[in-house]
């Protein structure tokens, strides 16, 4: 269960997906995908919405926002 506040990097992590293959997969820069993972920087709507897709493209499963965001 994720419960901490960096979730987008637990989900990462335990799904075994690399932030440059996240990086590919949803066609947003490696810096920003390390800079999300590390809450330095807060995400589009459109940029979640794409790093969620790739996510469940990438692991098979069907995350939300909510567990990976924090929001709706």
């Amino acid at each position: 269960m994720i419960t901490s506040k960096n979730r987008l990097k637990q989900v990462i992590v335990a799904e075994g997906i690399t932030q440059a293959e996240l990086s590919r997969k949803c066609g947003l820069s490696t810096g920003t995908i390390n800079r999300a993972c590390n809450q330095v920087l807060i995400l589009s709507p459109t940029s979640r919405s794409k790093i969620l897709k790739a996510i469940n493209d990438l692991s098979g499963k069907k995350y939300i926002h909510k567990k990976l965001f924090g929001c709706k």
